[in-house]
């Protein structure tokens, strides 16, 4: 073996034998206790609803269908909602952004049903995104059968393609 050869060997052996002991090193350490979030950082929201889900039975075409859902914040913090997202032009929600510790909050979904979803199965998502560390997205769902029959021309059923 050539004198290049070998001292790159020797590099190569000194490389590795140097990275398992670090690793080895590591490996040992105690692992560090792992502290809940809520316990480190302070005072913290907290999002609480009981109906993540309404189903509005029959609705007429060419309607609003709209429902309010009710949420409270049972945290020492101010809750927020910092954005929302819904799953189509056709969905909009309205919500109190800011809800202090203790009291509640709404968000109010409207579905504008259209006549092309005659007899169809409908269902609309809206998602919340909070500063609640244990909460931080929310999925409301809103599902209806829209009365009537369907006509040939009719759209394929109206749903959110969208799993969040």
């Amino acid at each position: 073996m050539t004198y290049a050869l070998k001292s790159a060997a020797l590099c190569l052996g000194l490389l590795i034998l140097c990275g398992l002991g670090g690793g080895l090193a590591l490996a040992q350490q105690p692992a560090a206790a792992v502290v809940p979030a809520s316990e480190t950082s302070g005072p913290t929201p907290q999002f609480v609803i009981e109906q993540y889900a309404h189903d509005g039975g029959e609705v007429n075409p060419a309607t609003l269908f709209t429902h309010t859902f009710t949420f409270k914040n049972e945290g020492d913090a101010p809750l927020l909602i910092t954005r929302v997202l819904t799953g189509c032009d056709c969905l909009v929600a309205k919500v109190d952004r800011e809800v202090a510790p203790g009291a509640a909050g709404q968000v109010t979904v409207s579905i504008r049903v259209y006549r092309e979803w005659a007899g169809q199965e409908i269902n609309k998502a809206a998602w919340l995104y909070t500063n609640d560390p244990l909460n931080p997205q929310v999925r409301l769902l809103m599902s209806a059968k829209v009365k009537g029959s369907p006509s040939a021309d009719a759209m394929p059923p109206a749903s959110d393609s969208a799993e969040k």
